[in-house]
């Protein structure tokens, strides 16, 4: 969802064309001035837009890296118990797919909170 989200196009303020009729009457560093002042302006206005972008993006990897050990560890999981032949009961799969649900409902949340957890620097 967060990839999907990153990717869509975000509509931002930008500046028209009228801005060239409106600064055609100013001197030339009256105009060069008045266009730096809004080019300005526009930067900070698509500066939150950007850093949305970076937001999702960083979560997505985080979601993407997530599954994967997830999908990693099922398919051990999955290899050791038809190897061994082990037989676990119903209510201890139910327990640990309802934490494993909880964590996946929470692990943004947790991983933001603590910080450390996803940066690797």
């Amino acid at each position: 969802m967060y990839s999907i989200r990153a990717l869509w196009g975000l509509k931002g303020y930008e500046l028209t064309p009228e801005l060239a009729f409106d600064v055609q009457s100013l001197s030339k560093v009256d105009a060069i001035r008045e266009e730096l002042i809004w080019k300005i302006w526009e930067y900070y206005q698509l500066l939150p837009l950007g850093n949305l972008r970076l937001f999702r993006t960083n979560r997505a990897q985080r979601n993407m890296f997530a599954s994967i050990i997830s999908f990693g560890v099922l398919g051990l999981a999955w290899f050791f118990f038809r190897t061994i032949g082990i037989c676990i009961e119903l209510f201890i799969e139910v327990i640990c797919a309802a934490i494993v649900v909880i964590i996946a409902l929470f692990l943004d949340r947790i991983s933001e909170r603590t910080g450390g957890l996803w940066h690797f620097e």
